[in-house]
């Protein structure tokens, strides 16, 4: 990675595309992919569970309220 990483800074942005390194670095994140994919999902969930839990009882009476104004929607 040092190798990748010192490249970039000699080529700069621009030149670094396509270089050997850029290959190495490509060839890197594309094995790990599927586990950032995984762990982006895990804390994607438990910040909505956190938030529910949180907001549960506004979300809850805010059905109910919604149940009560409108009579005639089913739930599917």
């Amino acid at each position: 990675m040092q190798q990748v990483l010192d490249a970039y800074r000699v080529r700069g942005a621009e030149h670094f595309q396509g270089s050997p390194e850029c290959f190495k670095l490509g060839t890197a994140v594309a094995a790990v992919q599927g586990e950032f994919e995984k762990l982006k999902l895990d804390e994607t969930q438990a910040v909505v569970s956190k938030v529910y839990a949180e907001y549960k009882p506004q979300i809850k009476a805010a059905r109910a309220r919604y149940l009560a104004e409108h009579p005639d929607w089913k739930d599917k």
